[in-house]
């Protein structure tokens, strides 16, 4: 049975070859370094995730990214009303992405428990290696007020910072 509100990958994906070709290509300009990032458009509830994780699972199955791409999906309407707090589960999201298998678990989770969160964080060997300010902001994420000036930009812009800051792509879906 298809459902339309869960993306879907492997046997109950359906053809689509030549758009995942074409994403395909697109990481492979992304791991060249042009373009720096990648932005997937279209009508909600058309596969747009869908595609993006089906093609995840074929590249890492076939060893093609090595966790050299990371692929970051968050879904606008996942908490209702739609809020501000929406751009601070995508930066938690970012983070999963990019260092929950090294910290051990999910810092969207320990979120919740912010000194957990910022345990967790300090202890990813690479979080030392970000500029002092990216680190400062990643720390207070849990606590930030969403409705502070800037905070919308800088979780809109930490995906760009992460993945520069660490060596990694990271292919962001918001739908």
């Amino acid at each position: 049975m298809f459902s339309a509100s869960v993306p879907v990958t492997a046997q109950a994906f359906c053809n689509r070859a030549q758009e995942r070709e074409r994403i395909r290509q697109a990481i492979a300009q992304l791991r060249s370094g042009a373009p720096r990032w990648l932005c997937v458009v279209g009508p909600r509830k058309v596969g747009k995730t869908s595609l993006l994780l089906e093609v995840a699972r074929e590249l890492t199955a076939a060893a093609e990214v090595a966790g050299a791409v990371g692929f970051v999906g968050v879904d606008v309407l996942d908490s209702m009303p739609v809020s501000q707090e929406f751009f601070r589960a995508l930066a938690l999201q970012t983070l999963d992405v990019t260092w929950s298998s090294e910290a051990g678990t999910s810092l969207r989770a320990l979120a919740r428990d912010p000194a957990a969160y910022r345990s967790a964080l300090a202890g990813v060997a690479a979080f030392a290696a970000l500029p002092a300010e990216l680190r400062s902001f990643l720390l207070e994420l849990p606590v930030l007020p969403a409705a502070d000036a800037g905070f919308v930009r800088a979780c809109l812009e930490l995906p760009e910072q992460l993945a520069s800051g660490v060596g990694r792509h990271l292919v962001v879906a918001i739908d």
